[in-house]
């Protein structure tokens, strides 16, 4: 599994819609994804998000980046 998600490109499908970017910034429970249309902050938990052609289920990675990494 990847350990930093930042910078990586992502793609979901949120709430009918097709959400495609960069992710800009990770937390605990939450992306940020820099979009065409701006900046959407995303839950992770039960989503599942596609980053570099892998699906990653949300609920999977719910912990801090530094807490992940080490």
């Amino acid at each position: 599994m990847e350990k930093e998600f930042i910078g990586k490109k992502v793609s979901l499908d949120f709430q009918n819609k097709d959400i495609t970017g960069t992710i800009i910034n990770e937390t605990k429970f939450t992306f940020t994804i820099r979009t065409q249309q701006g900046d959407k902050t995303i839950l992770k938990k039960g989503k599942e998000f596609r980053i570099n052609n892998n699906k990653i289920q949300g609920n999977n990675i719910l912990k801090r980046p530094e807490e992940r990494i080490r």
